[in-house]
C-alpha cells in the first residue's frame, strides 16, 4: 500500500510542470473550503485566516461575499504548487471542470496552510493510514477504491473528537466483519496511525471485478448512487442545507432555522449580503451545491464520475435520445443546475435549489410539484426534446422560465 501511494503521488507530481517545486500532502481536517484565487484578493478581512471563518453559507448578489468554490475531504491528497503566508495552491486529483470560454480540466485551488499537511512530514506508519487518491487524469476510481472504506453518512470518532463528513476515505485495517468495520487513521500528522471501528451500514465497501462475491456492474452502482442520494434527500433529523462550493455532508438543519440576508462590510466600505443561520454562525459550513451533490454521493457509489460544475456534466455526459429509455440516476440539466431522476414510475428526482427558491436544501419531489402544467417524466422530456418554454415553480411562489433542458444518460460515464 506504502509503496503504491509513493508511485502515485510520484506520477501524479511529474504529470503537471510548475516553476514552484511541487510538493505531496494530504488534508488533514474533516472539511477545507477551497477557493480558486487566495483570499486577499476578495479584501473581506484583512486577516486571512478570519476571513476563511466566515465564509457564509452562499451569496445573494454577489459572489465575492461567498469566495468558496470547493472543499477538500480528511484524507484526500493533493499536490502544493505555490503558497503565501497563510495558504497553499493546491492541485486536486479528485475532480475538475471547464469554464465556458475554456474547455479543458481546472483543478487548481487555495486553502489555509493549517488544513494540509505535506506527506514528507508524515511518520511512514502514517503514510498507511491514506487511500490511494482517486484521480480524474487516471480514470482510476474503482482501483483506488479497493480496500478502502468510504462513508455514507457523517461519523463521529471517540479517538479523535472529531465527526468526519460523508465521502470521507479511509484504509481497511483489516479484513470487515459483519457488522463493524476496522480502519486507520491519523489525527496528529506527526504522531503515529489510530484505529477506529465503523458500522458497515454507515460506509461503502468496494471490491473489484476478481471478487466475484461483492463486485457490482455499472447498474447496480447507479442503483446504490440514487439509494445513497434518496436516503440523504429524506433525513428525519433534517435536511441537508445549500452551501456554495459545498462538497460535505456532516450537519443537518431543520425547519425552525430561519435563513436569512445578512450584511457584511468589504475593506473598500461596500456593504454586501449573503445567506445565514443561526444554526452554525463560524467555521466550515457543510452542504452542497447542485453539481458537488451528484459528484461525492457518485464517487461513494464508486463511479467514475468527475465533474465539478454543471457545464462539465453536460459537455462529457451523453445526451438521451429520442429512443433511450429513462432510467433512475439519469441526470435532468438545465444552466447552473442538475437534478437527479430517483423514481421513473414515481415521477421523482432529487433536486437542490438555492435559498432564493425557500427550499435551499437537498430534497425529492415529484415533477409536478416543480414544473407548471408537468405532471410526468416524460411529459418533462418531451417538452425538453421539443425545446418548449418551461416554468419552474418554487416553494414561495416565484417562477423561473426554463429554455433550455437537456437529459443526460448516468450510464455514458463507463464510455469516456
Amino acid at each position: 500500500m506504502l509503496l503504491q501511494l509513493l508511485l502515485y503521488v510520484a506520477l501524479w507530481t511529474g504529470t503537471f510542470l510548475h516553476a514552484y517545486q511541487s510538493v505531496p500532502a494530504v488534508c488533514i481536517v474533516p472539511v477545507a473550503d477551497l477557493l480558486t484565487a487566495p483570499m486577499a484578493t476578495y479584501r473581506l478581512n484583512s486577516d486571512t485566516k478570519q476571513a476563511y471563518k466566515e465564509i457564509p453559507l452562499s451569496w445573494v448578489e454577489t459572489k465575492r461575499v461567498c469566495p468558496r468554490d470547493h472543499q477538500l475531504l480528511f484524507n484526500e491528497i493533493v499536490n502544493i504548487i505555490d503558497e503565501n503566508e497563510d495558504e497553499y495552491c493546491l492541485e486536486i486529483p479528485q475532480s475538475f471542470y471547464e469554464t465556458p470560454t475554456e474547455e479543458f480540466p481546472h483543478f487548481t485551488y487555495w486553502t489555509l496552510k493549517s488544513n494540509i499537511s505535506k506527506l514528507t512530514d508524515l511518520l511512514p506508519s502514517a503514510l498507511l493510514t491514506i487511500p490511494l487518491p482517486i484521480s480524474w487524469a487516471k480514470q482510476n476510481i474503482e482501483d483506488a477504491n479497493q480496500n478502502v472504506v468510504t462513508l455514507k453518512f457523517p461519523y463521529y470518532d471517540a479517538t479523535t473528537n472529531k465527526t468526519y463528513s460523508a465521502g470521507t476515505r479511509f484504509s481497511s485495517a483489516h479484513a470487515r466483519a459483519q457488522t463493524r468495520v476496522i480502519v486507520s487513521l491519523i489525527d496528529d500528522p506527526s504522531g503515529d496511525k489510530k484505529t477506529t471501528r465503523i458500522a458497515t451500514s454507515n460506509c461503502a465497501c468496494h471490491a473489484d471485478e476478481s471478487d466475484l462475491e461483492t463486485y457490482k456492474p455499472s447498474t447496480e452502482k447507479i442503483h446504490d448512487f440514487v439509494n445513497l442520494l434518496r436516503a440523504w434527500a429524506n433525513r428525519a433529523e433534517g435536511y441537508i442545507p445549500v452551501v456554495w462550493g459545498g462538497c460535505s455532508f456532516i450537519h443537518t438543519y431543520n425547519d425552525a432555522i430561519k435563513i436569512s440576508e445578512q450584511p457584511t462590510t468589504t475593506l473598500e466600505g461596500t456593504t454586501l449580503a449573503y445567506w445565514a443561520s443561526t444554526h452554525q454562525t463560524a467555521g466550515v459550513h457543510t452542504g452542497f451545491d447542485a453539481s458537488a451533490l451528484i459528484l461525492r454521493a457518485a464517487q461513494i457509489c464508486d463511479m467514475p464520475y468527475y465533474y465539478k460544475n454543471t457545464l462539465t456534466a453536460e459537455r462529457h455526459l451523453q445526451q438521451l435520445a429520442p429512443s433511450d429509455t429513462l432510467s433512475e440516476g439519469d441526470l435532468i440539466w438545465i444552466p447552473g443546475n442538475l437534478a437527479v431522476v430517483s423514481d421513473v414510475a414515481e415521477n421523482k428526482v432529487i433536486a437542490l435549489l438555492g435559498y432564493w427558491s425557500g427550499y435551499g436544501r437537498v430534497f425529492e419531489t415529484t415533477v409536478d410539484k416543480l414544473f407548471d402544467s408537468i405532471t410526468t417524466l416524460d411529459q418533462l422530456r418531451q417538452a425538453a426534446l421539443t425545446k418548449e418554454k418551461l416554468t419552474l415553480v418554487t416553494l414561495n411562489d416565484k417562477t423561473l422560465d426554463i429554455s433550455t433542458m437537456k437529459f443526460l444518460r448516468m450510464e455514458s460515464i463507463w464510455e469516456q
